[in-house]
Formats: structure tokens, sequence, C-alpha cells
């Protein structure tokens, strides 16, 4: 991964540890597929919809029109807000695909 160039109070710096996360698909019943795990590094300067983008693009999704991102939070999966969550090291991150017919 490329380092990034983060600006704070005017002052450049270089991101040496970005954030590593973890990422799954889910099934049609929303849950977690197990052996879809895989790791990510992210800028902490992305936006969430950014990083909701480079998950979906880790798994072939060209875009994010037609999933929703969760975050396991302890035991539980809760649906992201844009404006509240921020990415940390270590999140856990599940991406739910929306399925056509059947």
């Amino acid at each position: 991964m490329a380092r990034e160039v983060l600006i704070h109070n005017n002052i450049p710096s270089v991101e040496l540890y970005p954030p590593r996360i973890t990422c799954l698909l889910s099934d049609q019943d929303g849950k977690p597929i197990a052996d879809s795990q895989r790791s990510l590094f992210v800028s902490s300067s992305l936006s969430l919809s950014e990083v909701h983008l480079k998950i979906c693009d880790l798994f072939n999704y060209v875009s994010t029109k037609d999933t929703r991102l969760w975050c396991k939070d302890e035991n539980n999966w809760t649906k992201v807000n844009n404006d509240i969550h921020t990415v940390r090291d270590g999140d856990v991150f599940m991406v739910e695909v929306k399925f056509y017919g059947n």
C-alpha cells in the first residue's frame, strides 16, 4: 500500500501505520461467510464512503449501489452510519450484497 501524506494543522506528515481492517461478505441471510475474510490497509484520511468502495473493489464489486456496509462492535453487527463511524485499526466490516431473484 502506498503511504499517505496527511495534513494536520498545516503540518504534513507521512502515515507510517495505516489502519488494517478485516472484510467479509455476507450470505443471503445477512450472516458472515467465514471463508470470505480478507485484510485491507486503508488510510485514516479516507472517508467511510471511500473505504466502502475499496472494500467492494476488494471483492470485485464495481459499485456500492447494491451493497450495505456493516461493522462488528464486540459481538454485534451494526449498519455503518457514514456520519458517525470512523475507521480504526482492527475494525471488522461486512459487505451485504443485494441478491436478485431466486
